[in-house]
């Protein structure tokens, strides 16, 4: 069994070798765009500013993922969380200290993406809709609400896009590191030392056991969804405060609640090793950027990205069979 367990994480580098070679920078290119990254102080900060809004993401869906609520709504509330926070920055008019606009920023970033985790628990726990096809159509409609406001009342400008936010709010990467290290402190020590975390991980575990004995399922999803969606919530302040400082129209979301899901699984839903596997995933983003200079497509990334999860949950899996009885 260890052999194969070491031979899916040969299996994901001949993969990540194969997609590389298919590319007009090859393996070589792939791999001196990493080292490029991790070399330079610059880029390793840059890469903790993309960090944000994946790791804020992967916090919370580790919590809701290990009750079984598996929603992919993280996308849609990172979205919705840039969208408050340029409201209380540019639009509403609120004349506030730099300070007291980012506090208030991330506040309300919280409170919108919270709401809308709640939308998907509330519709899990009295209406029994299944929770991904309910936060997948909520991300469509955040999506096409955020380019109404960009074309429409924000429009700034002959182009499709927001007024940018003044550099005063923007938040170095110590700031954003600090945020992420206290979500994910908090959600690790609930999930490992208090009994809502116990109640998380039996529901996950045993749903019907649950039920049998009479856990609130109900209000547990509740929990779990509104603490998701505060957390993807902040992501996106940290998103518009760390790097995008505008938002311009889009025909897809920037993806980053996806790759949360991606990390929060590769992180084997632990909330303090999410900070460390989106840590990795925004020094693969910030190589893909070096790698476009090649000529090299952007989405070559997140095919990178997919085959790495995979090859790590392929080898975890197997790690876990070989030590059943």
């Amino acid at each position: 069994m260890k052999a194969s367990a070491a031979l899916a994480l040969l299996a994901g580098l001949v993969g990540i070798v194969v997609v590389a070679a298919m590319t007009p920078a090859g393996p070589a290119g792939l791999f001196s765009a990493l080292a490029t990254v991790y070399t330079r102080p610059d880029l390793l900060a840059t890469a903790v500013l993309y960090a944000g809004p994946i790791a804020a993401s992967a916090v919370g869906l580790a919590v809701a993922y290990r009750a079984g609520f598996l929603t992919i709504g993280s996308e849609g509330q990172v979205l919705l969380g840039a969208l408050a926070s340029m409201w209380v920055i540019g639009y509403s008019g609120l004349r506030l200290p730099p300070v007291l606009a980012v506090a208030s920023a991330l506040l309300l970033a919280l409170v919108a993406g919270l709401l809308l985790g709640l939308v998907v628990g509330v519709l899990r726990a009295w209406l029994g809709v299944n929770e991904t096809l309910s936060s997948l159509m909520l991300n469509y409609i955040v999506l096409a609400y955020a380019n109404y406001l960009i074309a429409g009342p924000w429009r700034v400008g002959a182009f499709t896009e927001t007024k940018s936010i003044p550099p005063s709010c923007s938040l170095a990467w110590p700031v954003v590191l600090a945020c992420l290290l206290a979500m994910a402190v908090v959600l690790e020590v609930l999930v490992r030392r208090t009994r809502l975390g116990l109640a998380v991980e039996a529901l996950g575990a045993a749903p019907r056991a649950a039920e049998t004995y009479s856990l609130p399922s109900r209000r547990l999803y509740l929990y779990v969804s509104a603490l998701q969606g505060a957390t993807a919530g902040v992501g996106g302040a940290l998103m518009l405060m760390g790097f995008q400082r505008v938002l311009t129209a889009m025909s897809v979301s920037p993806g980053y609640g996806y790759m949360g899901i991606l990390v929060a699984w590769m992180a084997l839903l632990s909330p303090l090793a999410s900070l460390l596997a989106s840590y990795f995933f925004s020094t693969l983003i910030v190589a893909g950027y070096i790698l476009q200079s090649y000529r090299v497509p952007f989405n070559t990334v997140l095919v990178i990205q997919s085959i790495i999860v995979l090859a790590v949950l392929a080898y975890v899996m197997i790690g876990r069979r070989s030590r059943r009885p």
